[in-house]
């Protein structure tokens, strides 16, 4: 059976489209703020986690975390890299391409991995790492209608009135993986680590985003340096 091929997506009209906007040039480093998706000269880009303005020689003016590659090879994404006073006055020219998070406040590693996650930029794929979480499944709509069913019918037979939607609601919440006990069998995932494993989405990429930094040292990576004497 050979399936049609999807219809085309209609053109957007010129007027509608978004207009490309060109990323702004920084001269000087120390104009930078935290919170800002920042291109260095040899394509890699990071957001900003802290400048310090007043850093002399090899002291740490700016820091920031990887979340796009370079255009000349892969470097680890989601690492924290540090750039000297020397090193980030002879990146010369910053291209600031957007703001990811306001300047005020802490800005965390953690945060801008996890944002970096939910835009795309960073996946198992090409963080550089093996992603310390099992794979994990839901329950399906054929599952929990089936459960649901199940349930009905136990609470009908039995005249116990337990809330067995509310059961199917919270199973359909969980997250499954495979047993390494049991191949052929699911466990459901709980915890705060990836040993337990967490309960939710956002928890499992915080878990993966504060093992990420250990994680990248264990890699096969080896991460240059911006070297003025180039």
């Amino acid at each position: 059976m050979h399936r049609r091929p999807p219809a085309p997506e209609p053109e957007v009209p010129a007027e509608l489209s978004i207009p490309h906007v060109p990323p702004l040039e920084i001269a000087d480093y120390r104009a930078l703020q935290q919170g800002q998706l920042i291109e260095l000269k040899d394509g890699q880009q990071g957001v900003v986690l802290s400048v310090d303005a007043k850093a002399d020689a090899e002291a740490c003016a700016l820091r920031y975390v990887r979340v796009v590659w370079p255009r000349d090879g892969a470097l680890p994404l989601g690492q924290i890299c540090e750039l000297s006073a020397t090193a980030a006055a002879y990146n010369g020219t910053f291209l600031l391409h957007g703001v990811w998070f306001g300047t005020s406040g802490k800005l965390t590693p953690e945060r801008v991995v996890i944002e970096a996650i939910h835009r795309g930029l960073i996946t198992a794929r090409n963080c550089g790492v093996t992603w310390p979480l099992p794979a994990t499944w839901q329950l399906s709509a054929q599952a929990a209608e089936q459960i649901e069913s199940y349930l009905f019918e136990v609470a009908r037979s039995t005249g116990c009135a337990f809330p067995f939607h509310d059961i199917t609601k919270a199973l359909c919440q969980m997250h499954l993986r495979l047993s390494p006990a049991h191949a052929a069998q699911l466990d459901i995932v709980t915890g705060e680590s990836p040993h337990r494993a967490p309960k939710s989405d956002d928890e499992m990429l915080g878990v993966w985003a504060r093992t990420l930094q250990q994680k990248i040292m264990l890699s096969d990576f080896s991460v240059p340096g911006l070297n003025p004497s180039r």
